[in-house]
């Protein structure tokens, strides 16, 4: 779920339309994001699945938030 909200936002961001997904998904997703183990690329545990996480604020939307955890850069933020 959480690689098709984060992807469902790329192809948006790509094709420049809105993006609006359930609330419920979003809040899910970014449960899932949190669990994500981060790590410099020079450490000596395998790369992660995403960049690096970006620093999103607190008082963000959901949305926002999840997308700063897999190191995307909302453009609001």
């Amino acid at each position: 779920m959480l690689d098709c909200v984060v992807h469902g936002w790329d192809v948006a961001q790509t094709i420049g339309v809105a993006y609006d997904p359930d609330a419920d998904l979003v809040c899910y997703s970014l449960k899932a994001a949190a669990l994500i183990p981060t790590g410099a690329p020079s450490d000596d545990r395998p790369r992660t699945a995403f960049a690096p996480a970006v620093e999103i604020s607190a008082d963000s939307p959901a949305l926002e938030r999840l997308l700063g955890l897999v190191g995307r850069r909302p453009a609001a933020s």
